[in-house]
């Protein structure tokens, strides 16, 4: 790093060498070298900055740090920028453990028990679960995990820790059922007392349904909670069904009047074509979607627009045991997760609504979220005019109806200028607004 000066000529009031070093102004300075002044007014040295490790491979311009804390207490550091994330070995040498994510778009991180999940606000948001990890995993809405047990068959799914799908479980109609051990996606038709029933998950089945072999007892397997994904205009409001239209081949889906780029709809969206009793998946969003192949797919199928209740974030907190996350597609809305887990965004009414914390129906004007934080027991959400404080560590009163619990107990008509413009020290709240560095503190009295 290359030595940088400063002097000033000789003060018209001289040397003044009564003052001590750090309180000496500059009207009595002869030099004033490797110092910067102080919030006080003081001169303070620089300490000065040492590269950590070698330089990252592709010299790419990094606009993010991240460090995952283990079980043990041990750190790792990890940094991204231009859609990757590269990871420091704790010698000298930084790795590149993660590629393909949007270029543009800052990641950004939160740890959650093991979990360090990476969101972005354009692709799936990713998470590792150790240090060490070689490749990142899509976090998924998952409503239960498990093995198959009782009679194996590519239409029904059995576990026999499950006493009564209806009862002990949120699985609805729709849902994605996953075989892990054989890779094949399955939709969910209908749920009885016994089992779940789907459509045909097996080495002849088309789409995604498709797998190498038919299932077996012993698999593992996930399902998925999927949502309606409503970008299909009618006269009254958007809707998720459709019609395929012409150009709609094996690999391609389009809808008449349907430009798929001006809609909500992302890679890793499903598609179920209900005339042939086939989910697809999307890969590529253009004019027309392009998805994974569906045998026999034509103009005139019956399409129904489905997504997971896991939402694309563009930043992500952790307050009190739930992940918060404001929704890439309404940045008015952060989505909450249940209690102590990550991956649960169930909603069994079909929307993720219900377990939503709309920050822009508490604003007397349009607004969106910027930044989160929490502060002591309370959650501070930064928009770009105003500032809200919110009273509460679990945000559901009713965990049947999932209201939401926050009472407001501050508000400051002052936003803040960009996302990570929020930091909880202590007593104080520090935000970042247009007018400079202020803060929220915490006082307390006789009565409190």
């Amino acid at each position: 790093m290359a030595r940088i000066e400063a002097t000033y000529d000789i003060s018209k009031f001289g040397l003044a060498t009564s003052f001590q070093e750090s309180e000496q102004p500059p009207q009595f300075a002869l030099k004033f070298r490797n110092r910067f002044f102080n919030s006080a007014g003081g001169a303070e040295k620089r300490q000065g900055m040492n590269q950590l490790g070698n330089t990252i491979p592709g010299t790419p311009e990094i606009d993010s740090l991240h460090e995952y804390i283990d079980v043990s207490g041990n750190a790792t550091l990890f940094a991204s920028g231009e859609g990757r994330v590269f990871r420091f070995t704790g010698v000298s040498a930084w790795e590149q453990v993660q590629t393909g994510l949007n270029a543009n778009a800052k990641i950004r991180s939160v740890q959650f028990d093991k979990k360090m999940i990476f969101v972005n606000g354009v692709d799936r948001n990713l998470y590792i679960e150790n240090g060490s990890a070689t490749s990142f995993n899509r976090l998924r809405s998952v409503i239960i995990r498990g093995e198959t047990a009782g009679t194996a068959s590519t239409t029904l799914l059995d576990d026999v820790n499950v006493t009564n799908w209806l009862t002990d479980t949120d699985v609805t109609e729709n849902d994605v059922v996953f075989n892990v051990t054989k890779g094949g996606y399955s939709l969910v038709t209908s749920v009885v007392s016994g089992r779940v029933v789907m459509n045909t998950m097996g080495s002849a089945a088309t789409g995604l349904n498709k797998t190498t072999t038919n299932p077996d007892d012993g698999d593992r397997y996930a399902i998925f909670d999927l949502v309606e994904l409503n970008v299909i205009p009618t006269a009254d409001i958007d809707d998720n069904t459709a019609t395929a239209g012409p150009g709609t081949g094996a690999t391609t889906i389009a809808v008449s009047g349907v430009n798929f780029l001006n809609t909500d709809v992302r890679p890793g969206d499903f598609v179920s074509n209900t005339t042939r009793s086939a989910v697809a998946m999307v890969s590529a969003v253009n004019t027309a979607l392009t998805v994974t192949s569906v045998a026999a797919q034509v103009a005139g199928d019956a399409l129904v627009f489905l997504t997971e209740a896991m939402p694309v974030a563009t930043n992500a907190h952790v307050h009190f045991g739930r992940l918060y996350l404001v929704d890439a597609n309404d940045e008015t809305k952060i989505r909450i997760s249940a209690a102590k887990s990550p991956e649960d965004f169930t909603s069994d009414t079909g929307s993720i609504d219900t377990i939503t914390f709309s920050f822009g129906a508490q604003q007397p004007e349009g607004e969106i979220v910027k930044d989160m934080t929490s502060f002591q027991r309370f959650f501070a959400v930064g928009g770009r005019k105003n500032l809200l404080l919110f009273s509460g560590v679990d945000p559901i009163a009713d965990t049947t109806a999932k209201s939401i619990a926050f009472d407001i107990i501050g508000s400051f008509p002052q936003g803040i200028v960009a996302p990570d413009a929020m930091v909880s020290i202590g007593n104080d709240l520090v935000f970042i607004t247009p007018d400079g560095v202020q803060t929220a503190s915490l006082v307390g009295d006789s009565s409190t």
